[in-house]
């Protein structure tokens, strides 16, 4: 008979890194459980609708066309503190005019625990504090958009993990090859 552990255990970040191990056998924590956000705080943010009150009428028929670009920004502060920078930019249009216009950069102070390689750092403060401050950023973009007179923009989940990947890949292919 299989015997599940407490299920306070299996919820326990403890518990969660006590499940992973490095190449020495040592318990080595999992990301999830070694990073924590000590402050969160909007860095910058504008919301722009440049042709309001006009462009309420065009939206009875159809919604605006969304460009959405994404970029993640991470530098140390002191110590195992690290100041990680989500840049959001949404641009909505219909046919040639612009509806609105967002720009947020919204940020946070992670602390991440020592013992966390490096290989694991650069996860935690490009894909894991990302994706941990992700419903905040969201919040405020809704929020910004149903104050501007628009239905609330509820940006789906961002895939933190995708946008780093791709952002190494360019970087690799960038850099020159020595033979």
């Amino acid at each position: 008979m299989n015997e599940q552990p407490p299920s306070d255990a299996v919820a326990s970040g403890e518990a969660l890194g006590a499940l992973t191990q490095d190449a020495r056998g040592a318990p080595s924590p999992d990301v999830h459980t070694a990073v924590s956000i000590a402050r969160q705080y909007i860095k910058d943010f504008s919301f722009e609708n440049p042709n309001a009150p006009a462009i309420y009428s065009a939206f009875r028929d159809e919604g605006p066309e969304l460009k959405i670009s994404v970029d993640i920004a991470a530098s140390p502060l002191e110590e195992n503190s690290h100041e990680v920078v989500v840049s959001l930019n949404v641009r909505a249009n219909h046919q040639d005019t612009t509806a609105f216009i967002i720009e947020l950069q919204y940020g946070a102070q992670a602390v991440i625990e020592e013992s966390v390689s490096e290989e694991k750092l650069e996860r935690a403060l490009m894909i894991e504090v990302p994706r941990l401050v992700f419903p905040f950023l969201r919040n405020i973009v809704a929020n910004a958009t149903r104050d501007g007179g628009f239905p609330p923009l509820l940006l789906t989940p961002i895939n933190f993990r995708k946008i780093h990947d791709s952002h190494r890949r360019k970087s690799a292919s960038a850099s020159p090859k020595h033979e």
